[in-house]
């Protein structure tokens, strides 16, 4: 599909009327039934309105992210109302928004309608999984991609600065340890939110949210985890598709701490040479419950036992002589330790970004690539991370 056009501020608040036109003629079906006139008035306004703006500036996409709808790259003001309203509705059909193209009429909204209304005798829950779900000819549901949607530059994206998104990751952590099949549809949401965060604005991390017991931050930190390393995927030029999967491994890199007994992950002091082994189990029992798992990608078991193992082979679990890490571990790791580094400890302060820096440089070339690090520091965190208060703390 081609790029969102730029629409000027009077085109967007033409398309915001229209959207809240077709809201009411959705919100009205129960009340009014899907005939009456009063709709079908609704539906021709939003139509028209539609039409104009396509007119003057071709296909465009409107889109929620987090608390705002965006057409182009503009926040529009009844962003409260759509997304308590008509986007309720859409991503209960797991859509974020939807394109629309020259030609649309008053019936092809109908349709849309149609596809929404949860009365519906043949209504399923969930929609289709594809990234793109054709209503008619000229509207499209659509499923948030990070390569699809425009910043507003002077909106930063707060996507993951919320309970919720971390609260969603927690089950998604519980059924693969459980080894229960896990909802495609949730955890591709979930992903996209992370990767739109990382794309629009890296400014959204460090911290995400207030959060302060400790099994919560672990979810704090994988989320960190995935925006850090999505970026990084990104800035080093991966494919969309490739950097999808990796940060998708970077979120479900600790998972294998689900196995750890809370009186060892939560211990303040030092941990005794038995607990230390039970801590450094965690990346092959993380492996070993994502290997083979429906939904995730190959890659993502690999960097769920290579986190912990330097470019120089060192680290945890031991590996043969001249073993290299895969390339989208080294990447994970880097916003591994980085995020870690940016962290409360009870035996420390979080370090700045400098001093995290300064870290992290010294380990060049035995534990870290040096050109990941150079890009990391020059093109995600110097765009993003801020000496902000710090995460709450975390056991390593």
């Amino acid at each position: 599909m081609t790029p969102t056009p730029r629409l000027t501020p009077a085109l967007a608040k033409r398309v915001e009327a229209a959207l809240l036109s077709l809201q009411s003629a959705l919100l009205g079906r129960s009340l009014y039934g899907p005939e009456h006139a009063t709709l079908r008035d609704h539906l021709a306004h939003a139509a028209q309105g539609l039409d104009e703006v396509l007119q003057a500036a071709g296909p465009f996409r409107v889109v929620q992210i987090d608390d705002r709808v965006v057409v182009g790259s503009h926040r529009l003001e009844g962003s409260p109302r759509l997304v308590g309203g008509l986007f309720k509705v859409l991503r209960r059909h797991s859509a974020d928004g939807f394109a629309v193209k020259p030609g649309v009429d008053s019936a092809e909204l109908q349709a849309l309608l149609d596809r929404l209304d949860d009365t519906a005798e043949d209504h399923e829950t969930t929609a289709s999984a594809s990234r793109h779900d054709h209503v008619s000819t000229h509207v499209q549901l659509l499923r948030l991609d990070a390569e699809e949607v425009e910043p507003d530059a002077d909106a930063p994206v707060t996507v993951l600065q919320t309970r919720q998104t971390v609260g969603d990751l927690a089950p998604v952590w519980t059924g693969i340890a459980e080894g229960r099949d896990l909802d495609p549809a949730q955890l591709g949401r979930l992903i996209d939110q992370i990767s739109t965060a990382a794309r629009l604005d890296g400014r959204a991390m460090l911290p995400l949210a207030d959060l302060k017991s400790h099994d919560e931050y672990t979810y704090v930190h994988a989320v960190n985890v995935g925006i850090l390393a999505g970026g990084l995927a990104q800035a080093v030029g991966l494919p969309a598709h490739t950097a999808y999967d990796l940060t998708l491994a970077a979120v479900l890199h600790d998972v294998g701490k689900r196995e750890i007994p809370l009186d060892v992950l939560n211990k303040t002091g030092k941990l005794e040479e038995h607990e230390l082994r039970i801590m450094r189990r965690h990346p092959v029992d993380g492996a070993r419950a994502l290997f083979d798992m429906p939904g995730i990608p190959e890659v993502a078991p690999v960097v769920a036992f290579e986190h912990h193992i330097y470019r120089d082979g060192s680290g945890y679990p031991h590996v043969r002589p001249g073993y290299t890490p895969h390339v989208a571990s080294q990447i994970v790791q880097v916003a591994d330790i980085f995020d870690a580094l940016r962290t409360d400890r009870h035996y420390r302060k979080a370090y700045s970004v400098e001093r995290a820096r300064s870290i992290m440089i010294e380990g060049e070339g035995d534990q870290f690539d040096p050109d990941l690090l150079s890009v990391f520091f020059e093109r995600v965190v110097t765009h993003s991370a801020r000496d902000q208060d710090a995460a709450p703390r975390c056991a390593a």
